[in-house]
């Protein structure tokens, strides 16, 4: 759910957070030792990755028919959440700063932190799950049911023009391995794409991010399948809730070419609401996202539809001071309108359970005390 709404908390509390920090430690240079031996501070931050298909980030498309395994109507369902790129994958992510209790670990992530250029900021996570699908082809009658191995790992690395703009770049890959419809869905899909993000600040509590993310697909290399080409612009609103939650709401469309501004195959609109709840070392996290999907029947494989994807997950961080969780998702899917188009069609259940890992660090600015 490969997914980044994450990108409005990482880049807002959690920057201005690090930022005071260091500033605080340069100021009062006098007393570093003592003061660097008894600070134990850290700030953690909710990142919600993506949704499957634009993320992100989990999978909010339907699988292809058995007739052919890459149909594109299948792609929308492949991209992993959160930031991935903003593809509402929900995870935590944790700040380290300088302090004298670090683990191994966290030390170097400490000294990764302040040896990086301080605008610089980078995510990379890796999820490994097993799940449970009933509708495998998306059917609306006679569902064939099957277990799926998947593995994503998601790289972002962007830059800070300022404290509210970002450039970045992602690549995520994935593969799904089916245990008896192998030959016929198991697949390997390829993304590389750039995203520029604005942050506006509505209040002290909530933050809009409005971005564009244009990417290429591609899939099983060495498939004759061509690649596609997606415009995803987003704007995304997130509202802090005490002092562990924060909810969510969301817009995101994708154009999606078969070649870049040629060949219109679809426009995918993705509506979404959700809540996160972090009590360490704990993570909540629920989600409603409603598809509506519009095209090119010829070249998406069927007709327009809409779908309805629930979300609720419980992640919890297996140790303190090492960034893997263990998960479990479940994901009731909901398709309608498609007038029983395969791969398009019917209701879809999906189990999943896994370990996720993750690593990032936010681009930090620096703080001007205010004066006595």
């Amino acid at each position: 759910m490969q997914a980044n709404i994450s990108s409005s908390i990482i880049n807002t509390d959690a920057t201005s957070a690090a930022a005071s920090q260091q500033a605080v430690s340069d100021q009062e240079q006098s007393v570093q030792s003592e003061s660097q031996a008894s600070a134990k501070t850290s700030l953690e931050t909710l990142k919600l990755q993506n949704v499957d298909s634009s993320l992100a980030n989990s999978d909010q498309s339907a699988l292809e028919p058995p007739v052919d395994p890459l149909m594109p109507s299948s792609i929308a369902q492949s991209i992993s959440r959160p930031d991935d790129t903003q593809q509402f994958d929900l995870t935590p992510i944790k700040i380290p700063e300088r302090g004298a209790a670090f683990s191994n670990f966290d030390s170097y992530k400490a000294r990764m932190l302040y040896r990086l250029p301080a605008r610089m900021f980078f995510s990379g996570s890796c999820e490994n799950s097993l799940r449970l699908e009933t509708n495998v082809f998306q059917t609306s009658r006679d569902p064939q049911a099957d277990l799926v191995y998947r593995v994503i790992p998601n790289v972002t690395v962007g830059y800070a023009l300022n404290r509210k703009t970002r450039v970045s770049s992602n690549f995520f890959f994935f593969r799904d391995q089916y245990a008896s419809k192998d030959n016929v869905l198991s697949r390997n899909i390829y993304s590389v794409g750039l995203r520029a993000d604005r942050d506006f600040t509505i209040n002290d509590k909530t933050t809009m991010t409005a971005g564009l993310f244009c990417r290429e697909l591609f899939f099983n290399l060495s498939s004759s399948s061509p690649p596609l080409s997606d415009i995803i612009p987003s704007a995304v609103v997130v509202r802090r809730i005490g002092t562990h939650g924060a909810a969510y709401g969301s817009v995101m469309g994708q154009v999606r070419f078969q070649k870049m501004l040629d060949r219109f195959q679809e426009f995918d609109q993705f509506y979404s609401v959700g809540y996160i709840l972090r009590k360490s070392p704990w993570l909540f996290t629920t989600d409603c996202t409603f598809l509506t999907n519009f095209g090119n029947s010829n070249l998406r494989g069927g007709n327009n539809n809409q779908t309805f994807v629930l979300t609720g997950e419980i992640a919890r961080q297996l140790h303190r001071n090492i960034p893997i969780s263990a998960f479990v998702r479940a994901e009731p899917i909901f398709n309608m309108g498609a007038n029983s188009s395969p791969g398009l069609a019917g209701f879809n259940f999906r189990l999943y359970g896994g370990l996720r890992a993750e690593v990032s660090k936010p681009a930090i600015f620096p703080t001007k005390l205010a004066a006595k």
